[in-house]
């Protein structure tokens, strides 16, 4: 059952809760911006506008931000969490055009899946690269997992690959398979 309706910008593309404020994001591509309302009521915070389209975002919520991925630019949008305001613009290079992103929180990485067949690491205070690892395809979903301290992208084609920070910067490979898709 629908509880509540809210306006967003025109074409919305992705949805973020960011738990740590209890605010729900809009990402719109029809007007390239982020609208940031209550989570509790709905009620609207702020309207943010950003330099491109917008695809994925996520959440660093222990570093306050709202990293927002610019299709058309090849570039993140950093969020601060409280003020509503964009506070940087980074370059994803070497990675190109961004499919899907994820976040540790506690290392403050950012990881990006690309269609240049990589999976990127960010710097999340900084926005510096700090290393990649190849997949075999382009990445069309990326996750994290905490407690492993796994990252796992697949492609279109259904292979997996599971990589891990082995060292602080550091990437590396530690699985690659096919899964049935």
């Amino acid at each position: 059952k629908t509880i509540m309706r809210i306006d967003t910008g025109k074409n919305p593309a992705a949805i973020l809760f960011d738990p740590s404020r209890m605010e729900v994001y809009a990402f719109s591509q029809g007007d390239d911006s982020a609208t940031v309302y209550e989570a509790d009521d709905g009620d609207f915070l702020k309207n943010i506008k950003l330099t491109g389209k917008p695809g994925f975002a996520v959440a660093d919520p222990k570093g306050g931000r709202v990293y927002c991925t610019i299709e058309d630019k090849n570039q993140i949008d950093v969020i601060d969490a409280k003020t509503h305001t964009t506070t940087n613009h980074w370059p994803i290079a070497p990675g190109e055009e961004i499919s899907g992103a994820a976040t540790d929180p506690v290392n403050h990485r950012l990881y990006l899946g690309c269609a240049n067949k990589m999976i990127s690491m960010m710097n999340g205070v900084n926005g510096q690269f700090l290393g990649a690892v190849p997949t075999d395809q382009a990445v069309v979903s990326i996750g994290f997992n905490p407690t492993r301290r796994f990252i796992v992208g697949c492609d279109a084609g259904g292979t997996v690959t599971v990589a891990t920070e082995y060292t602080l910067g550091n990437l590396k490979v530690l699985q690659t398979f096919q899964t049935r898709c």
